[in-house]
């Protein structure tokens, strides 16, 4: 074997060792410590040169050795300035870089250097979501001039490795931590908690209680976790909990607040109110609901005792308002004075709704309230009213028909208990319950995406890079023997899947600054025209011309960077699906440039025309003929909207797509 023969099996030696790390790599990344100690050991094996290895974080202005091994290992804990040193300047400029000699290069800390005992080292820097830098991985050796230049792209593989692991490490601990606070206030909820499933087969069980839930009930909560609505509610109420629980399921309520009667473990009957709030996954099928219980029954029974005698109750501390059929005040107790601010000797006499300006609720009126006295005697619910200081107080007015000796109906009884305060910390409860499930969501939307794409950057990466490894071997071991032409076509094939993941990498970076929120853009005037002829020019270099019409004076503004993307994007697409582009207009509509790239192709499948510019969307009709990562429409609809622009598909008359970007006349 020839020495470059040697130097080539070498090389796809430490390929598959990188490889092969990481996946080590990634199948500790969610144990932080783990996937720190494993790279620094590890990249000992990648660059055999060096002698010792370590993770450098950032902690304020300096540099602090998190994992070491090798001769670096006595060092752990070290802590160096950022400034003046070789993981500054790594960090600051995105790249890896490599130093020879630590005597003569004056970009390193040369104190630092002696007093660990390096005299080269190659540096790859680290990075969070947003390309922020977070740190370094290093590799050194005692000895000058240890590492080649092959080195340094190893290094980067590895220390990427390492960042996309941190960076699923730190998710993982987001989620578990909100699953504890979640877990915790549901636990030492004073009020009952349950979760009723609503997933099919198992619609009503609970699948989860709190102590307070078992207080209530007297069933333990061991107890509690396999049993169903119909074994907790009473008989009469399982057809209406029911009828509840399917408007939930079925969307058309998200929240419901009810009063049920509970069947307790010993056998008496205890009424409570059940605040509901549904729980859906991201793609909205329902999974639970959330359900709030509080007992009530006390509080039912001190009612019911109330409106039979509530003349007499002075010293209550609900208000107690009598007013005749024509809603006239006669009566108003010291509580009512102290609810509403007014004396009893303003009050009585006066029209009770005018007087405290009341709010009714939804799909009801005080003509309703009246009707439903005349015939059930009583009404019960909320109302807003308005005290003497202008100040809106929630009452909840428990209402009773009294009727004369011969039964006639002369006047209406309501108890008002002051509920404002309890109302407002409902409310912040809800708000608070409201925002950890969102916060929830966003971190299972997030999850969701970084499976999609682990997933998508499998199945992508895997073929070129088996290509490149194939190739790499033939020409490796037949390299004197190969025909030159053969020797061109397998660089050739190298070469292009090189460029298919060079293009892979460069969308997933771009679609993580998209996510980040990182993207930004600096709008110029650009000459539509002569842009577009030098992109057509440089794109269909090796293809015969695509005609193209755009007015002489036509200005744009636009970041040109992000111009050339969306265009090279579009007309890579043309020629992928649609053999092609056949023309490229453009033209001002008033403030707006319209500029449109048509092809003949077959076009998007209406099926699939929704989704055309989601992440990883791509058509069944293509997915597994045309290579792509379902990323490209994705970036080129947020590239032109962060430059006022946006992009959208029609279908071309007679077949084929067009697809047509806007962007601001400048």
């Amino acid at each position: 074997m020839t020495a470059g023969e040697a130097q080539a099996a070498r090389e796809v030696d430490r390929l598959r060792t990188t490889i092969a790390i990481q996946r080590e790599v990634t199948a500790a990344a969610s144990d932080r410590d783990t996937v720190l100690r494993l790279v620094a050991e590890r990249a000992l094996r990648v660059l055999p040169r060096g002698d010792g290895a370590v993770v450098e974080l950032v902690e304020d202005d300096s540099m602090v050795y998190v994992a070491v091994t090798g001769t670096l290992a006595p060092y752990g804990g070290l802590r160096l300035r950022i400034a003046g040193s070789l993981s500054g300047v790594a960090m600051s400029s995105g790249s890896t870089v490599r130093c020879d000699d630590v005597e003569t290069d004056p970009r390193v800390d040369l104190a630092a250097c002696h007093r660990v005992g390096i005299g080269s080292m190659i540096i790859a820097p680290l990075f969070a979501v947003g390309g922020i830098p977070i740190g370094v991985l290093k590799v050194s050796s005692q000895d000058r001039w240890a590492f080649a230049e092959g080195d340094e792209q190893q290094l980067t593989l590895l220390a990427e490795a390492l960042a996309g692991a941190l960076r699923h490490a730190e998710d993982t601990a987001r989620l578990q931590a909100s699953e504890e606070r979640f877990r915790m206030a549901f636990d030492n909820s004073p009020l009952g908690m349950v979760l009723t499933s609503l997933r099919p087969g198992e619609v009503g069980t609970y699948l989860q209680a709190n102590a307070a839930m078992a207080a209530i009930t007297g069933y333990p909560v061991q107890t509690l976790v396999g049993m169903s609505v119909r074994d907790l509610h009473h008989p009469d109420d399982l057809d209406t909990s029911a009828h509840i629980l399917d408007r939930l399921r079925g969307g058309e309520h998200d929240v419901q607040t009810f009063r049920r009667r509970y069947v307790h473990a010993d056998g008496h009957v205890l009424w409570v109110e059940v605040h509901a709030s549904v729980v859906r996954d991201a793609d909205g099928t329902p999974l639970y609901v959330v359900g709030q219980v509080e007992d009530i029954s006390e509080r039912r029974r001190t009612s019911e005792q109330l409106r039979e005698r509530a003349q007499l109750l002075d010293l209550t501390q609900d208000a107690v308002i009598v007013r005749d059929l024509d809603n006239r005040i006669s009566y108003w107790n010291p509580a009512a004075e102290h609810v509403y601010g007014w004396p009893a000797g303003v009050a009585v006499g006066r029209d009770l709704d005018r007087l405290l300006g009341t709010s009714w609720p939804e799909n009801t009126d005080r003509a309703a309230i009246t009707a439903a006295l005349l015939t059930g005697g009583t009404w019960e619910g909320e109302l807003e009213h308005r005290r003497a200081d202008g100040r809106r107080v929630t009452v909840l007015s428990r209402k009773a028909l009294q009727r004369d000796l011969d039964g006639n109906p002369v006047a209406v009884l309501s108890i008002n208990t002051d509920i404002t305060a309890r109302r407002r910390a409902e409310q912040t409860r809800d708000a608070a319950m409201a925002d950890l499930a969102d916060r929830n969501s966003k971190l299972e939307a997030a999850n969701q995406l970084k499976l999609d794409l682990i997933g998508m950057l499998g199945h992508e990466i895997s073929n070129p890079l088996v290509a490149i490894l194939g190739y790499t071997e033939m020409l490796i071991e037949d390299a004197d023997g190969m025909e030159a032409a053969e020797r061109a076509a397998k660089l050739g094939a190298i070469n292009n899947s090189a460029q298919r993941l060079d293009e892979i990498v460069r969308e997933v970076l771009a679609m993580v600054t998209l996510d980040a929120g990182a993207l930004t853009a600096h709008p110029e005037p650009v000459a539509l025209g002569e842009h577009l002829a030098e992109l057509l020019a440089d794109v269909l270099a090796d293809h015969p011309p695509v005609p193209f019409d755009c007015p002489a004076d036509l200005t744009v503004a636009v970041q040109p960077g992000h111009l050339q993307h969306i265009l090279t994007n579009l007309l890579s697409n043309a020629a992928k699906y649609g053999g092609g582009a056949t023309r490229v207009a453009a033209g001002a509509d008033g403030p707006v440039a319209r500029i449109r790239v048509e092809d003949r192709g077959r076009g998007v499948p209406p099926e699939f025309r929704g989704r055309l510019f989601q992440r990883f969307a791509r058509a069944a009709t293509t997915a597994h003929t045309v290579k792509g990562t379902g990323l490209g429409l994705y970036i080129v609809r947020e590239l032109a909207r962060a430059n006022h622009g946006d992009i959208h598909h029609e279908p071309t008359p007679g077949g084929g797509s067009t697809f047509v970007l806007t962007l601001p006349v400048a």
